[in-house]
């Protein structure tokens, strides 16, 4: 999991959504955990998710359903120096609730991979 600043805005299926300056995101597809034993050794590769987690503020009028609806969507992250993009199978997930102080939406998207470029 990385934690980046210089967020920019946030891509779902062609629609720029303002957010946060930082976000968490991770490409890998994969984790790889240790198991030891008394007699023999070795590791275990579990699969996951890529994902991009950040906070994006609604304008006024603006449906949340819009973005909490997103199934199969294309999504990219743009930061300041890089661009991370999920497969075109990304998923909205989460509870959807709007933070009415802040007027924004914890977004994660997660998908079966994902890229980064510099």
């Amino acid at each position: 999991m990385t934690v980046t600043a210089g967020v920019k805005h946030l891509v779902v299926n062609g629609t720029q959504w303002p957010t946060a300056e930082t976000a968490t995101y991770s490409v890998q597809t994969r984790s790889t955990e240790s198991i030891l034993g008394a007699v023999r050794h070795g590791r275990s590769v579990k699969g996951k998710a890529a994902f991009i987690e950040v906070d994006v503020f609604l304008g006024e009028g603006v449906s949340a359903a819009d973005l909490t609806s997103a199934r199969n969507a294309d999504v990219s992250l743009v930061c300041e120096d890089r661009t991370i993009t999920l497969s075109a199978d990304a998923d909205f997930i989460g509870d959807g609730d709007v933070d009415a102080s802040k007027n924004s939406l914890k977004a994660r998207f997660e998908a079966k991979s994902g890229r980064e470029v510099f």
